[in-house]
């Protein structure tokens, strides 16, 4: 019999979150500095930063997931969810769409990238929600 497979790095990262994430985020960052980092642990790195208040940070990070993976609907809806935190609502209607238009692209029921199997409809419901409650506000 074949040895099991390593468990990716990832996973023992997303782990590691759930009980230290200062500690999951240090070794995404050594990760990250060894140059061995993809949209998966970007997008980690991401929502660790959010979980520690580092927001401008944690854009930092989208934008630069983006740059490399601009149909990664979750870093738009991540991003735009940051932009509406920081009062921009026409960056987050921006980010929301994009969001809504890139889950769209994938089966309902499939689930995206980057993420630990979220359904592609849900996100883009989500997002639907968020551009009519923008709408809502920009009305007012």
């Amino acid at each position: 019999a074949l040895p099991p497979e390593p468990e990716p790095e990832i996973t023992g990262v997303r782990r590691l979150a759930d009980l230290d994430p200062l500690g999951a985020l240090t070794e995404i960052e050594r990760i990250e500095a060894r140059g061995d980092a993809d949209e998966d642990h970007r997008i980690m790195h991401a929502t660790l930063l959010v979980a520690l208040d580092r927001h401008e940070e944690a854009e930092a990070v989208l934008d630069r997931t983006l740059a490399s993976s601009p149909r990664a609907a979750i870093a738009h809806f991540m991003r735009a969810s940051l932009r509406l935190r920081a009062g921009d609502l026409e960056g987050a209607r921006l980010g929301y769409e994009r969001a809504r238009v890139e889950a769209e692209r994938l089966s309902p029921d499939s689930p995206l990238p980057h993420t630990d199997g979220e359904p592609a409809g849900r996100l883009a419901e989500a997002a639907a929600r968020h551009l009519e409650t923008l709408s809502r506000l920009e009305i007012a």
